[in-house]
C-alpha cells in the first residue's frame, strides 16, 4: 500500500492528532460538527480525511498501536470491513487476506468452491491456492463436495472464517 500518503500520520504525530477507543477514531481536537474522525464509505470500510487524503481507518488503527504502518495489507478476521479494533485486525499478504474472505453474494451453493455443473449435472469442488485454481473433483452428492473443499481449506491455510457471509 505504497500509495497512501504516510507523511499524513506519522508515529510521531498520530497521537497528536487522534485518539482510538475501543475500534473507533476521534480528533483529539474537535473541529466544527465533526468529533468521530473515521466515517464509514459506501464500500463498507472506514476512513479518516485529513489534508486532502483519504486513508482507511483500520491502518491508521494499525500505526496507533504498533508505532509503524503495516508492512502488507490489513485482514479483518471477522470478515466485518468497519470493525476496527486492534485485535481484529492482522498484517498479512494479500494472498493470505483472500484465505479469510467473505463468501460472495455471486454464491448460489451455499459453500464458498462448491458449484453445480449443469452440463454433467454433478457437483464441482474447487480451490485457490497461490492464485491457480485447483479441481478437486466432481460429486453425484452435494455434501461430498463440501468435504472435499473444507479438507482442502485446512491442508492450504485458510482461515476458519473463510466462505462465512
Amino acid at each position: 500500500m505504497s500509495d497512501l500518503p504516510r507523511d499524513v500520520f506519522t508515529a510521531e504525530n498520530v497521537n497528536d492528532l487522534l485518539r482510538y477507543n475501543n475500534g473507533t477514531l476521534y480528533w483529539r481536537e474537535c473541529r466544527p460538527g465533526r468529533v468521530k474522525a473515521s466515517v464509514l464509505s459506501e464500500n463498507g470500510y472506514s476512513y479518516v480525511s485529513y489534508k486532502g487524503s483519504k486513508i482507511p481507518a483500520h491502518r491508521i488503527v494499525w500505526l496507533i498501536h504498533h508505532g509503524s504502518w503495516p508492512d502488507q495489507v490489513i485482514d479483518h478476521i471477522n470478515q466485518r470491513k468497519n470493525d476496527n479494533r486492534i485485535e481484529n485486525l492482522r498484517d498479512v499478504s494479500f494472498s493470505e487476506n483472500s484465505r479469510n474472505a467473505s463468501r460472495s453474494a455471486a454464491n448460489k451453493s451455499g459453500v464458498t468452491g462448491v458449484n453445480w455443473d449443469s452440463s454433467r449435472k454433478r457437483w464441482r469442488a474447487q480451490i485457490s491456492i497461490d492464485g491457480r485454481k485447483t479441481n478437486l473433483g466432481s460429486f453425484l452428492v452435494k455434501d461430498d463436495a463440501i468435504k472435499v473443499r473444507k479438507d482442502a481449506e485446512l491442508v492450504s491455510g485458510y482461515h476458519q472464517n473463510h466462505g462465512s457471509s
